[in-house]
């Protein structure tokens, strides 16, 4: 086997967490989507249901909601898939991460590098960070939660198998985001030196959801508004 240069770990670390953070964001437009439609909020959608259930976009409906929860559930295995070829996963950066902590803390160092405190400060932050990130990777990729995840996307999304496992939960998808989120994030931060706020990403993809389905409850109420008051 080849050794890698620290260089060549260091760019194939910055790479990584960029596609990482492009993949996260993809499933979170998905589950967005899929949640602002599915009337997750307490009687957010519930004008918008009435309405499909007496029309035929019910099936159009229908179709959107389950794509947006198969592209999520496909997007979190791609996430956590082992590293096996070329795959773009959370493992992969645990295993770039874990032997090279001093690798990336000189880089670290180098951020405010005509700060000598600030470059020593930064450099120690990420030798300390870095084994809690690779722990917290671990902990995501031996969790229940995705295990159940990734038995559905096996069992019903990659193959057409029977189901014998309980079906993942809203809680379970919920719990995958916030370490994911808290993961890539973090990389984000000690890989490429750039610090973004996880619920900021969060609430503006929830709020362009939630434009999306608020124009298609209109343009219903203006083809269908006379039928569904009728109802």
């Amino acid at each position: 086997m080849t050794t890698k240069s620290d260089t060549e770990v260091f760019i194939e670390a910055q790479n990584l967490v960029k596609e990482l953070e492009n993949e996260l964001k993809h499933a979170r437009a998905s589950w967005s989507v899929f949640t602002a439609g599915n009337g997750l909020v307490p009687d957010r959608r519930k004008e918008l249901h009435r309405m499909l259930n007496v029309t035929y976009e019910a099936l159009t409906f229908e179709h959107v909601i389950r794509a947006s929860a198969t592209m999520t559930v496909l997007s979190i295995c791609r996430l956590t898939d082992p590293p096996k070829g070329d795959r773009l996963t959370l493992q992969r950066l645990k295993g770039l991460l874990g032997p090279n902590v001093e690798v990336f803390a000189a880089h670290g160092a180098g951020w405010f590098a005509s700060h000598a405190e600030r470059s020593l400060s930064d450099a120690e932050m990420v030798r300390r960070e870095t084994p809690l990130l690779v722990s917290k990777i671990s902990t995501l990729l031996k969790s229940q939660e995705l295990a159940r995840v990734r038995k559905l996307r096996d069992e019903a999304l990659a193959h057409r198998l029977g189901i014998s496992t309980l079906r993942p939960s809203y809680n379970d998808i919920g719990f995958l985001f916030d370490a994911a989120h808290q993961a890539v994030s973090k990389a984000s931060l000690l890989v490429l030196g750039v610090s973004w706020d996880p619920s900021d990403f969060i609430e503006l993809g929830e709020q362009h959801a939630h434009d999306f389905w608020d124009r298609f409850e209109e343009g219903m109420r203006l083809k269908y508004g006379s039928i569904a008051d009728s109802e």
